[in-house]
This record gives structure tokens, sequence and C-alpha cells, in this order.
């Protein structure tokens, strides 16, 4: 979850805008918009991990599932409704979800992964290192140029003013390729300002950009040591 389209647009309305707007991506889709499958993947580990810890390990979304699955075999001739599904995960976990559904399948809260994986002894560790410090942009190489694909929202690009279209031309004075960039860009830190030579539309400019710290970038490590309750959880949401 590292672009800032999971502040615009919530899982709900995702996954009801997805023939609009999912499928029909343009360059700034990152920063307006998330996608429901990868969000619904978080919010479902989460939600399984909110019901395991509830219940002391005694359920999980497994049981939910089954639940929902034995009213479709009573009857087949309608869906579920978002109230019963609701209904269902708040029967089995034992408690009201209202701030859980509020916060991440309404509403665009951050996901606190962190908090949750802490249930079952497992952290979030950022491996974007910190010399990586140019990573919220994607370039692509056009006819010899090296061209602005897409900016990420909250980066040092975005927040100086790079466009996607921009052709990159030069960094402090030093002609860049993809490659040359990277290299050029490891001689900065976080603070630090550059002048990136750009052409856009056919207009010669100079940018300046301001390096701020890499957008993160997570890995999942399990704590060395960990309690009885953190090693019952995650027993449960492993084994199910």
């Amino acid at each position: 979850m590292r672009f800032k389209g999971r502040f615009v647009q919530s899982l709900e309305e995702s996954s009801f805008d997805t023939w609009v707007k999912y499928y029909r991506k343009d360059e700034n889709s990152n920063n307006s918009q998330i996608s429901y499958y990868t969000k619904g993947a978080l919010v479902s580990m989460i939600l399984n991990l909110e019901i395991i810890k509830n219940t002391n390990a005694a359920k999980s979304l497994d049981d939910a599932l089954r639940m929902l699955y034995a009213d479709f075999e009573k009857d087949n001739s309608k869906g579920f409704t978002d109230g019963r599904i609701r209904e269902v995960c708040e029967t089995v976990s034992g408690k009201k979800l209202n701030d859980f559904w509020e916060k991440y399948i309404t509403g665009v809260d951050d996901l606190p992964l962190d908090k949750y994986l802490g249930f079952c002894g497992l952290e979030l560790i950022n491996e974007n290192a910190p010399e990586n410090i140019l990573p919220d942009i994607e370039v692509k190489s056009e006819n010899g140029k090296l061209i602005v694909a897409k900016v990420f929202a909250g980066g040092s690009a975005y927040e100086s003013g790079l466009n996607s279209g921009d052709e990159l031309i030069a960094v402090n004075g030093i002609r860049i390729s993809e490659t040359i960039l990277k290299t050029v860009l490891k001689n900065y830190s976080p603070g630090d300002q550059i002048k990136m030579l750009i052409s856009r539309k056919g207009i010669i400019s100079e940018i300046n950009v301001k390096l701020l710290k890499p957008i993160p970038k997570y890995k999942i490590k399990e704590s060395e040591a960990k309690s009885d309750e953190q090693k019952k959880i995650l027993e449960k949401w492993i084994s199910g």
C-alpha cells in the first residue's frame, strides 16, 4: 500500500467502479484510486486476524465464509447483501465491527497492517534503501529519449512538479539515460536539491527537485520472541 490513491477511493468504491475506472487506467491512476484486488486481499487479511483475536483463535474468516455458503445452499436464487456479509462477520467475531467497516471498507483510513501483523508476532520492515531516493517515478525509453511514464503522489518528483510525459535530459548538468540516472542519484541524499533539465511538449526548462525520503517498500519479518497468544494467533491464521 504505497500509493496515495488509497486515501482517495475506498474499497467499496473501487469494487463499484471496477469497469468504469480500474480497467481504464491512466498515468494518474495510482494517485486517485486503488486496486480492489490488492486492498481487498489486505482487508480480508486484517479482518481474519480481527476475528481470530476476538475469539481467542477459536474462529476465523473461514467460519464466516462457511455461514455464507450455508445461506447459498438454502437459497441459491440470490447473492449476498453488504448487510448480510457484515452481520455474518460480526456473528462469528462475537462483536460489532462498525469501526472496522467504516474505516477500512467504506472509508479511506490507512490500513494498520503493522498493528494486525503484531497480533501474531510479525512486523513490517521498510526495505527501500535510503539511497534509493527517486523511486517515485516510472520511466521508459522512447526513440532514445528518457520519458516519465508515471509520477506517484507524495514523492520527490510529484512535489517538485515533474509530470507524466516529461523527457528527462540531464541532472545537474549530466546527460542521463535510465542507467545513468540511477548512478547519478546515488551521489545524493534525502534533503538535497538537484536541477533536472527536461523537455515538456517541446519546451526546454529546468526544475528544482528537492529529494524526499523514498516511498517505503515493505517486507514482513517474523519476530524472534513471540508470546503464547501471538503463537496461537499465528498458528490459527496459517492453518485455518
